[in-house]
């Protein structure tokens, strides 16, 4: 039915590709010279054409929702495998950690072994220069009070570059202590 006239379509414009009603047709389509009768034009071909398009989009729409399907079936069975695939992951990354954790072991046990022997080769020197240093207080006590002018001058002269040596090495070995422990501090922060 027309929708402007309220009237059955009885004429087909080839020129506007358009149905018309009687009133269409002597109105608005007056100067279209291409207007037949819908009895006279064949629409067998038409039709047969507009069935094989929508026979073809059905087809297709068929392929679309067995697609779809195979998708939702694939989804879910991706989704109640997930638990499984996470406990694998969470596995192998409990054995990454474990191998890890046990090569750190290692490396600190060859490092504690190291810096335990470090320590008592400096503790050592630390000792060796305590006695040496008592014993030239003590010589220098001995020459302050019984030696004469001369003596304590040459005392002073011979024991000057020695006793700055071991001054030097006492805080060279005081700091190195002292850096070590502001390492191990801060490796016990970071473990924390």
């Amino acid at each position: 039915m027309c929708t402007i006239h309220n009237k059955q379509f009885e004429f087909y414009c080839k020129t506007d590709d358009a149905l018309l009603c009687s009133k269409c047709a002597i109105t608005s389509h007056k100067k279209c010279e291409n207007i037949a009768d819908n009895e006279s034009t064949d629409g067998q071909g038409g039709c047969a054409k507009l069935k094989n398009e929508l026979v073809g989009a059905m087809d297709t729409t068929n392929q679309d929702t067995e697609l779809l399907d195979d998708a939702e079936e694939r989804f879910a069975a991706d989704f109640r495998s997930l638990p499984d695939k996470l406990n694998v992951m969470k596995t192998q990354v409990i054995k990454i950690f474990d191998a890890f954790a046990d090569a750190v072991k290692k490396d600190a046990s060859v490092h504690k072994g190291n810096a335990k022997a470090d320590l008592a080769k400096k503790k050592a020197k630390c000792e060796a220069n305590m006695k040496a240093m008592k014993k030239k207080v003590a010589t220098i006590d001995s020459i302050m009070s019984t030696g004469t002018a001369a003596e304590q001058f040459i005392t002073e002269r011979k024991m000057s570059d020695d006793i700055k040596q071991t001054v030097k090495d006492t805080n060279s070995l005081h700091w190195i202590y002292r850096a070590q422990n502001f390492a191990a501090h801060l490796l016990n922060i970071l473990r924390n």
